[in-house]
């Protein structure tokens, strides 16, 4: 407490005063109030000077000299006094240390300052739902990540940006967090420009009051590890289907190997009879059919052997004319 006169001139101070000033009470008697406030907040000190010992003054935040040439940071609230005629006798002024408070402030500010640095530059992008399921908070960085402004999504349900299919599963899945539970889940999300993202989302229950008000968590894109993973399962079938083709060769070569020892007598016994008969034989017809079909089987076991020998087929222009006539005069 420092009491003045009408003047502005020091008349008293109680024992918190003459500690903070680290001055005794008596020096600091008749001398003006006003120096002793620091010059360090011009535009604040004009004002309260300006209302000092005309009319009360509340909560300025100043700082106040001390003896060893350091400044305590206070809050000064003034009020005038009268006397019985109703004339101004003087001022009594109440300065509250603020120092703890200041240090707290600052140390808020930064606390502040490093959150929000860590939600604004952090990939993933944070979020809040209240108990409806409407998008409280969204951090900044959902504007790179998926194109819209926080703006845009805050109080918007976080339903719109789900696709139909997902709905039901999502929206089970957050009636467990409110309840109390933990929940990531896997679906994917409708960008701005209308693509699709796969993203993981998960979330915790936010409390106030022990009463759970809705879920706090963070989305990861993951549109690059699911496209790995497709990859992946594609290429996984592709090493399946060549594992499979590769068996079937196995299996194409042995059957040729066998076909084509049990068509070598098809093919050449009809040769040697043939050698044996004249010209004009009833047998000799029956005889170049059995051949010529064996011949034409001993190509489907050469189709065989290319596929299993991984070869390059032969390819020739044929007469459509000629085959079908062929077919239609073979006795198959």
């Amino acid at each position: 407490l420092i009491l003045c006169d009408p003047l502005g001139n020091i008349v008293t101070v109680n024992d918190a005063a003459s500690q903070l000033f680290g001055q005794d009470p008596k020096r600091l008697r008749n001398q003006p109030f006003h120096y002793y406030i620091a010059d360090d907040s011009p535009a604040e000190k004009k004002e309260f000077l300006a209302r000092f010992g005309r009319r009360s003054v509340e909560s300025s935040r100043l700082n106040l000299k001390t003896r060893e040439g350091g400044a305590v940071p206070v809050i000064l609230s003034s009020s005038i006094l009268k006397d019985g005629k109703g004339e101004l006798a003087g001022t009594v002024t109440v300065a509250k240390d603020i120092t703890a408070l200041n240090q707290a402030e600052l140390a808020l500010r930064a606390s502040q300052e490093r959150y929000r640095d860590l939600v604004e530059n952090l990939n993933d992008v944070i979020y809040s739902l209240n108990e409806h399921g409407t998008l409280t908070y969204v951090s900044p960085r959902v504007t790179s990540a998926f194109g819209y402004l926080p703006s845009e999504l805050i109080g918007t349900p976080i339903q719109d940006y789900l696709l139909e299919d997902d709905r039901e599963r999502i929206t089970q899945r957050f009636d467990e967090v409110i309840k109390g539970g933990f929940g990531a889940s896997n679906f994917q999300l409708r960008k701005k420009d209308g693509s699709l993202a796969w993203v993981r989302a998960s979330a915790r229950p936010i409390r106030q009051s022990g009463k759970i008000i809705g879920l706090r968590g963070v989305i990861t894109d993951i549109s690059k590890q699911m496209a790995t993973t497709e990859e992946m399962r594609q290429l996984e079938a592709r090493l399946h289907r060549a594992q499979k083709m590769e068996a079937i060769g196995t299996l194409a070569g042995g059957v040729a190997h066998d076909l084509n020892n049990i068509l070598s007598g098809i093919v050449s016994y009809p040769e040697l009879l043939l050698m044996d008969l004249p010209d004009d034989s009833e047998l000799c017809k029956p005889l170049e059919l059995i051949k010529g079909s064996g011949e034409k089987a001993a190509t489907v076991v050469q189709d065989l052997l290319t596929l299993a020998r991984r070869g390059m087929a032969n390819f020739e222009t044929i007469n459509l004319n000629g085959v079908i006539k062929d077919f239609l005069e073979s006795p198959e």
